[in-house]
C-alpha cells in the first residue's frame, strides 16, 4: 500500500495485480450475478474472495475507501459462511480479510477499527497455528501480530505493542532458522516494523539489534543466486528507508548501510519489468 513508511504491510498485491483491475472487476460482477441473480449459493465463497482480492488492489493503488467496501463485503460473506454454516476452512480467508481491511483501517488513520481487525486476524491464526496444528500459517499469524504492534505503537501503547513485535519476530526467526530462505524478504519487511516499534518505546538496544538482524537477512539473500528477486529488491528497499530516520538513535555502521543501500539499488536495477512499448 503506497509507500507510507508508518503504516502495516499485509495487502498481498503488487504491479501485476494493478493492471488486472479489469479481471478483478469482472470476476465480482459475474460472481454477484451468478450468487444474487441466479441463486448459486455455492459459489458465495468464490464471491467473497473477488471482493477480497480487489480490495486488495484497491488498496495498493490507494483507493482506501474502496478497498474498505470491498473487505466489508468479503468479511459479512466469509463470518456467515464459518459462523452459521460450519465452514471452518474459509477460516483462514476470514482471519487474511481482517489483516487486509486493518492495514486499509490503519492507512486512513482508523486505529481503532484497525487494531480490532488485528485482534480478530491474530486470534483466529492463533486458533488455527497453535490449537490446530496448521503450522504452514505461522508466517499469517507473525504478520498480523506485527500489524497489530504498529498500530498498537500509534495508539502510544508500546508496551503492548513491543510484546505483539517480540512474539512476531520469534515466529518470523523460526521460519528461517527452518531453512525457509523464501520467507527472507517478509522477516525484512517485519524486521523494519519492529525496529520502529522499539525505537518508539525507548529500546534502542533491542531495536538495533533487530535492524542488524534485517540487514543481515538482506546480506544472505543478495549472495544467493535463487534469493535476488525483485521481491526482495522491493523490501529491501521498504526496509532501508522505514530505518533511515532511527540510523543515529540506532547507531549502526553507516559504511554497512550505504553497501547494503548500493548493492539493493543493483538489484532492483536488474530485475525491473522491462517497460511496455
Amino acid at each position: 500500500m503506497g509507500e507510507r513508511s508508518s503504516g502495516p504491510s499485509n495487502l498481498r498485491a503488487g504491479a501485476e495485480a494493478v493492471r488486472s483491475q479489469g479481471e478483478h472487476d469482472h470476476n465480482v460482477d459475474l460472481y454477484t450475478d451468478l450468487v444474487e441473480q441466479q441463486g448459486r449459493e455455492d459459489l458465495r465463497a468464490d464471491l467473497a474472495l473477488a471482493h477480497s482480492n480487489r480490495g486488495g488492489v484497491r488498496a495498493f493503488k490507494g483507493a482506501l475507501d474502496g478497498a474498505i467496501t470491498d473487505f466489508d463485503l468479503a468479511l459479512g460473506i466469509y463470518s456467515e459462511l464459518v459462523a452459521r454454516e460450519g465452514r471452518k476452512e474459509l477460516r483462514n480467508d476470514l482471519a487474511m480479510a481482517h489483516s487486509n481491511r486493518g492495514s486499509a483501517r490503519a492507512f486512513k488513520g482508523a486505529l481503532d477499527g484497525a487494531i480490532s481487525d488485528f485482534d480478530r486476524a491474530v486470534d483466529i491464526y492463533t486458533e488455527l497455528v497453535e490449537r490446530e496444528g496448521q503450522k504452514e500459517l505461522r508466517d499469517d499469524l507473525a504478520s498480523a501480530l506485527l500489524n497489530r504492534a504498529i498500530g498498537r505503537a500509534q495508539r502510544n501503547t508500546p508496551d503492548a505493542a513491543v510484546a505483539d513485535a517480540k512474539a512476531g519476530i520469534t515466529l518470523w526467526r523460526a521460519l528461517l532458522d527452518e531453512g525457509r530462505s523464501d520467507l527472507r524478504p517478509a522477516f525484512v519487511r517485519n524486521a523494519a516494523i519492529a525496529t520502529e516499534v522499539h525505537v518508539a518505546a525507548g529500546l534502542t538496544r533491542e531495536g538495533a539489534a533487530l535492524a542488524a538482524d534485517g540487514l543481515s537477512a538482506i546480506e544472505q539473500s543478495l549472495v544467493s543466486p535463487e534469493s535476488r528477486t525483485a521481491l526482495l529488491a522491493r523490501e529491501a528497499e521498504v526496509f532501508l528507508k522505514r530505518i533511515a530516520p532511527h540510523t543515529a538513535a540506532l547507531a549502526l555502521d553507516p559504511t554497512r548501510l550505504k553497501r547494503v543501500a548500493a548493492a539493493v539499488a543493483r538489484l532492483a536495477l536488474v530485475t525491473a519489468p522491462p517497460e511496455s512499448p
